[in-house]
């Protein structure tokens, strides 16, 4: 299972047939208001590309991704729409780690949230649960000292947590869930018809 850019070879990727987003579900096309999209599970389905981490490991790393989702389920736990990480960072969210997370109704009042920690947190989160909702197009645009988050293309209300960041080196990049090492958590659930992440703001 693998999706990409056949353009310039990037893509992301998951050998382990049970760790597979679904493309086809009950014999029939997995699709999200109308386009093709893939199904992930919440419990095993995620994609890596691990050789692209260290485009965007330095810092103040510019970066822009575009991310199309459909059905989610609600939960009450953060879900990884993708992270970037080390791997020598294992355990809890921690030092090394770019993160952009899906929740509803968690503990930490984040209904969606950008983390980026490197020792202090650089958070940017969404005011309210209106920015959630399915079939919706999320933008995130910055270089990690100026970040953006846009909604079906209108900026959001965020507060900024915290605007430290600094250098970080990443050698894990993964679509659907947090990675750090060989340990997995906070998979996402739900239907993703389009990712696009550039190492560029412009």
């Amino acid at each position: 299972n693998e999706a990409g850019d056949t353009a310039t070879g990037n893509h992301a990727t998951q050998a382990t047939a049970a760790s597979q987003p679904k493309i086809v579900s009950a014999g029939s096309l997995v699709v999200d208001a109308g386009n093709a999209a893939m199904q992930f599970d919440a419990t095993a389905a995620f994609l890596t590309a691990d050789s692209l981490a260290s485009d965007f490991s330095g810092t103040n790393k510019a970066s822009s991704a575009f991310i199309k989702y459909g059905d989610m389920a609600d939960t009450a736990t953060f879900e990884q729409f993708y992270s970037f990480s080390n791997s020598s960072a294992v355990g809890s969210i921690g030092a090394g780690e770019m993160i952009l997370c899906l929740s509803r109704g968690n503990t930490s009042s984040r209904p969606l949230a950008y983390f980026i920690d490197d020792g202090p947190d650089r958070v940017l989160e969404f005011s309210s649960t209106s920015s959630l909702g399915a079939n919706k197009l999320l933008t995130l645009v910055g270089d990690r000292s100026s970040d953006s988050l846009f909604s079906n293309g209108s900026a959001t209300t965020i507060s900024d947590l915290d605007s430290t960041s600094g250098a970080l080196t990443f050698d894990q990049f993964s679509i659907g869930v947090a990675r750090r090492g060989a340990a997995l958590s906070n998979y996402f659930s739900g239907k993703m018809s389009e990712f696009i992440i550039y190492d560029t703001d412009q």
